[in-house]
């Protein structure tokens, strides 16, 4: 099995900063109303490309800005979306989404991002994997999880452990 990222979106390549940046809407005949999205931090961008230079991982979306691409059927405008951003590598898909509500236009999950990852990794028999987030619900897979922070995003440091960890 290849190597996999379970990627994260903020808190990992949308941090502080670049949350302060205009985003800007997404428009598709597929989507009843457009998608609002945050320009990317181009470092931390710069950073996850490191990660798949060196380890030609898959990319696994784990992050809650899949929900509403998936409930509208049109997943690959958020990776035309991250691909537009300066992304590297192939994403093949995402986690599973798992008794989530939208009410009122916040998300309110029944199940932690951490069960999501572990009914993918069981679907798929992934063993040699990495998550990057900043859900503290992910330390279930420490060593495995890189636990980023929101202000400063996927560092230089915390690629060269992902890298570590994927070449084990």
């Amino acid at each position: 099995m290849n190597n996999v990222i379970f990627l994260d979106i903020d808190g990992c390549i949308n941090t502080y900063q670049s949350n302060k940046l205009p985003g800007k809407y997404i428009e598709s005949v597929f989507l009843n109303s457009p998608i609002y999205v945050n320009e990317l931090d181009k470092k931390c961008i710069e950073n996850f490309n490191k990660i798949i230079f060196h380890t030609n991982a898959n990319i696994v979306i784990s992050s809650t800005w899949r929900i509403e691409f998936v409930e509208n059927g049109c997943f690959n405008l958020l990776i035309d979306y991250l691909h537009s951003q300066g992304l590297k590598g192939k994403i093949v898909s995402y986690t599973p989404i798992m008794d989530n509500k939208i009410a009122n236009s916040f998300l309110f999950q029944t199940k932690t991002r951490a069960e999501e990852i572990k009914q993918y990794i069981q679907d798929h028999q992934t063993e040699n994997y990495v998550v990057i987030d900043d859900d503290t619900t992910c330390i279930d897979y420490s060593p495995n999880w890189i636990q980023t922070y929101f202000e400063d995003g996927l560092t230089e440091e915390l690629a060269n452990k992902a890298i570590e960890i994927l070449k084990i």
